[in-house]
């Protein structure tokens, strides 16, 4: 089986004299759109079934391209990465959330802790 690549696709590593090919690349993907969490346990399905409802296409075609039996099309390529984007764009927004909340949190057991340590030199201990 031959494998074309559509684009400047590189490994993992960077490397650019390295170009994967368009069907590993629509694999990892679809894995990357899903997230480890939604099929950690085997049920790989169920993830396969969600990338499928994320991206539109059909869940017979999302298959073969998650397995990588299947060569996806230039606009499946651009369906995919634009995808995998907006996952990425959105993973992103609720790390910050997430960050925003432990600073938060963080600020008021400082604040805290500066309260109980005034208290206590006042007291003179």
């Amino acid at each position: 089986m031959s494998h074309k690549t559509y684009g400047k696709s590189h490994g993992s590593y960077g490397n650019p004299d390295f170009e994967m090919s368009a069907e590993i690349e629509a694999s990892r993907i679809l894995q990357a759109i899903v997230g480890p969490p939604a099929f950690a346990g085997g049920a790989v399905k169920t993830a396969i079934r969600r990338a499928s409802t994320l991206t539109g296409l059909p869940y017979g075609r999302t298959r073969r391209l998650w397995y990588g039996q299947a060569r996806p099309g230039p606009e499946e390529m651009d369906l995919l990465r634009a995808k995998r984007a907006a996952s990425d764009e959105a993973k992103d927004g609720d790390r910050y959330q997430a960050i925003a909340g432990e600073l938060a949190a963080l600020r008021l057991e400082v604040q805290t802790l500066r309260c109980r340590l005034e208290g206590a030199l006042a007291d003179g201990v």
